[in-house]
């Protein structure tokens, strides 16, 4: 499991570097274009998870004007991620970010 994409695809280019002989399962964080594009490229590459960057700034603002005008405020607010693999990989948008 990488910190995020970039940190995968580095792990993805060690292994291949050592002709490891059996697949290494490696899973991601960030949905970027260039590991969705490893899919295709890379038997290793198993998932990524997307997160929604709009969203979150859309709850973040909503959030704040309630605490401004003293509103109730969950004590939990959990944002949806994505899941893409390659049995999904054609529901999104592989030149760019989710």
């Amino acid at each position: 499991m990488g910190l995020n994409d970039r940190a995968s695809i580095g792990a993805l280019a060690a292994i291949d570097s050592t002709n490891y002989p059996y697949h290494v399962s490696v899973y991601s964080v960030d949905g970027s274009e260039n590991m969705k594009k490893m899919f295709s490229l890379n038997s290793n590459v198993t998932a990524t998870v997307a997160q929604s960057p709009i969203k979150m700034a859309k709850i973040t603002v909503n959030t704040t004007y309630w605490l401004i005008n003293h509103q109730k405020v969950p004590k939990k607010i959990t944002i949806p991620v994505y899941l893409i693999n390659q049995h999904n990989l054609d529901q999104h948008n592989i030149s760019g970010w989710q």
